[in-house]
């Protein structure tokens, strides 16, 4: 479990995008409990939409952004608690009980935990789950999804933040396009490189006129 704190820790600092977070993150994560089959799912709570920035699945295709719907997923995240399925009978106990809509494949034993931040707010979760009976989840496996769980949604959360910091920094929030403090610092880099392989640098300037 330390090892697996470390290294989501490391992947913080390391990772330059969400993709690359997300995909240590399960790295990580699948070390400790053996699959493969790993999801992330975020949500909007101003719109009611859950999206799944992040899907590994041997049977399913990525999920598309859809509104809130009573599926597994947002059972866990509206609950803000894990769900732990590890038998075929219980799975269909489950689903009928709660009325749950099955998205996909069916699976033999799922596990949903979610992603609370420090303050108690639920902003998604990750789940696994397996179509092998060979490879059932435990409640160990549950216990150690959560003890990472709360630093999984602060690594996203910063990692979200510190991309929105540089969006806001060095974008144009109107066109979305590079500003000029982006333009200084792509420039100085492009110099020292010229000067460093003793190579000349142009800079082409265009001029729109009555351009606001």
């Amino acid at each position: 479990i330390q090892k697996c704190c470390y290294e989501i820790s490391k992947s913080i600092y390391e990772s330059d995008d969400l993709e690359t977070l997300y995909h240590q993150i399960h790295n990580s994560v699948s070390k400790i409990t053996n699959t493969n089959n790993f999801y992330i799912s975020l949500v909007d709570w101003s719109e009611n939409k859950i999206n799944f920035p992040y899907f590994i699945d041997e049977k399913d295709k990525k999920p598309n952004s859809r509104d809130f719907k009573n599926c597994l997923s947002e059972y866990v995240i509206t609950n803000g608690e894990a769900v732990l399925i590890n038998k075929e009978n219980t799975y269909e106990d489950f689903i009928t009980k709660n009325n749950i809509k099955v998205q996909g494949k069916k699976c033999k034993n799922w596990l949903g935990v979610p992603l609370k931040l420090t303050n108690g707010k639920t902003i998604g979760m990750i789940g696994i789950q397996s179509y092998s009976s060979s490879n059932m989840f435990t409640n160990e496996d549950l216990k150690l999804l959560l003890l990472v769980s709360n630093q999984i949604a602060t690594a996203i959360k910063r990692k979200k933040d510190d991309i929105f910091i540089h969006q806001q920094a060095n974008y144009d929030h109107l066109t979305g396009l590079t500003n000029k403090a982006l333009f200084y610092d792509r420039l100085e880099h492009a110099i020292l490189q010229a000067q460093r392989h003793e190579e000349v640098i142009a800079v082409l300037f265009l001029d729109v006129d009555a351009f606001k």
